[in-house]
């Protein structure tokens, strides 16, 4: 038999769905690559703005079981969380006993100590009632010669008995506490955290040494414009003033320095006071 008689043979082939779609599959995998990215970006943002809202992730796992039922009667303890600025929360856990305010690690170290002396006044501000359908109140705890104390309670319910814990821990040493309900933008902003207060001591000293040396370079130019009154109002503390030298609060010098200084009240001393010192000190 003969093949020339035959039909020509055709290469067997298979079906080829890339072939003559190459630009479809390649837009359709850089976009499968894009979506975890786009979800990231999502939920990085969402986080943001719940940590400036004073919120953290961790906050889920509080419930209604905040309080330490098992604490002894003269003490209360409670899970909360601690603002520190607009994009920092902590979760503490937050103890009361006679005379003291205790802010520790959900692990147990310390964080913070408030020692309240004897007839301390004590003001606490307070978000207004129901102020979050999703979030518990803030409170801001002033107490002088140290900086302020933001913390975010569970829910409404728990306020009261903050406070009144608050009350029971300051009646031994004749304290008293005082309660403002406050809108929560206006509370966060008068709020004077450890940064806060480190920010204005850096610019006390900056105005001080500027005007004293007559430095206007020395001077934070982004703050000119409310200086006046602020400045001229701000007060510091001989440990603050012990901490700026790098001296200790019980250092010959630093007690010396705030004695010759301090003219109106043996505990702090004013920009006014401050500044009239160095100008003496530059004049010889």
């Amino acid at each position: 038999m003969s093949c020339s008689g035959l039909e020509q043979c055709i290469p067997f082939m298979r079906f080829d769905h890339f072939t003559g779609n190459e630009v479809t599959y390649i837009f359709t995998l850089i976009g499968l690559g894009c979506i975890p990215l786009i979800c990231f970006g999502i939920g990085y943002i969402l986080i943001q703005r719940r940590r400036r809202m004073g919120w953290d992730i961790s906050y889920d796992d509080l419930s209604a079981t905040a309080v330490d039922d098992d604490a002894p009667k003269d003490r209360y303890s409670i899970q909360a969380f601690e603002w520190l600025d607009e994009c920092y929360v902590r979760q503490v856990i937050v103890e009361f006993a006679p005379g003291i305010l205790t802010v520790r690690k959900p692990r147990g170290q310390i964080l913070r100590k408030m020692i309240f002396p004897e007839n301390a006044d004590i003001t606490v501000y307070h978000s207004e009632p129901n102020a979050s359908t999703i979030h518990g109140p803030y409170c801001l705890i002033k107490l002088k010669k140290t900086h302020d104390l933001v913390l975010r309670l569970p829910s409404d319910k728990h306020l009261p008995e903050f406070l009144a814990a608050l009350t029971l821990c300051l009646k031994k040493f004749d304290g008293r506490v005082t309660s403002i309900a406050t809108p929560n933008e206006v509370l966060l902003e008068k709020a004077e955290t450890k940064e806060r207060r480190q920010q204005r001591l850096d610019h006390f000293f900056r105005e001080a040494y500027a005007r004293a040396f007559d430095q206007p370079k020395l001077s934070d130019a982004t703050n000119r414009e409310h200086d006046s009154d602020d400045i001229l109002n701000q007060t510091i503390t001989k440990s603050e003033l012990a901490q700026a030298m790098g001296m200790r609060e019980n250092d010959v010098f630093v007690e010396r320095m705030f004695a010759v200084t301090s003219r109106t009240d043996s505990d702090v001393i004013t920009f006014a006071e401050f500044l009239e010192v160095l100008k003496q000190f530059n004049e010889g």
